[in-house]
């Protein structure tokens, strides 16, 4: 099983975890909040029986400093210095998540629309602008 991560890049104030869950519930996905043992919450969504999403909200002081480092050789160097806060989302199966391309791309468009902000895959570096 192959793990991969994507991050929403935005400014703070845009979005929280509880706005992030609603809004993914609107879009047709099953969504359950916990807390973790360290303190802070993590949501789990899914479709149907599509991919399984873990979505964090981490607003830490290194946040910016990786948003800069994305940013680094592209065309959003101003504007992605600004994100300071993401939301890490954690796929368990990224295969799956792949061929069941539709959940993937429905979580990632509603978390982008949410916040006005970047996506960026890890897995393969690929950065997004907002629409």
């Amino acid at each position: 099983m192959e793990t991969g991560t994507l991050l929403i890049l935005f400014e703070s104030g845009k979005a929280t975890l509880d706005a992030a869950a609603e809004a993914l519930q609107q879009r047709s996905f099953d969504v359950e909040k916990r807390t973790l043992e360290t303190g802070g919450d993590v949501l789990t969504a899914r479709q149907d029986s599509g991919p399984v999403f873990h979505v964090c909200f981490n607003d830490a002081a290194h946040v910016v400093e990786e948003s800069r480092e994305i940013a680094d050789g592209s065309d959003f160097t101003e504007q992605l210095s600004r994100c300071n806060v993401r939301f890490e989302v954690i796929i368990e199966d990224l295969d799956q998540a792949i061929d069941e391309m539709n959940s993937l791309i429905e979580l990632q468009l509603t978390l982008q629309s949410l916040t006005g902000g970047f996506l960026y895959n890890c897995w393969n570096g690929e950065l997004s602008e907002p629409e």
